[in-house]
């Protein structure tokens, strides 16, 4: 006998847990933002910490510069609270992410 296929769910694009493993251990680089396609977030996290990184180091090595060691530490910690925002709101973002995809308005990996 003939039995209809059975509906299901499509295949989400983007993972929560994949995503969650990005912020933890590529956190520092926005590598989840770069994942769900959140560009303009990632941008600004990378940003953030490459300068603030080279304020670190610069004002380090140069003692008339000693000012940017805490422009550094100001701009690490501005990344360091945004990061752990998007800690919680990594689920809602992804659930975001995988609509935009089904919708065709979010570009699918590839697998």
């Amino acid at each position: 006998m003939y039995a209809p296929p059975v509906p299901t769910e499509p295949e989400e694009a983007y993972s929560v847990g994949v995503a969650y493993v990005f912020a933890i251990f590529l956190g520092f680089v926005s590598a989840h933002n770069w994942y769900i396609g959140r560009y303009g977030n990632a941008g600004g996290q990378l940003g953030l910490v490459a300068l603030g990184v080279l304020c670190m180091v610069i004002g380090s090595m140069v003692s008339a510069l000693n000012f940017l060691i805490w422009i550094g530490l100001v701009l690490l910690i501005t990344f360091f609270i945004w990061w752990l925002t998007d800690l919680v709101e990594i689920p809602r973002r992804v659930r975001n992410a995988n609509a935009s995809a089904r919708a065709g308005k979010l570009a699918v990996p590839r697998s």
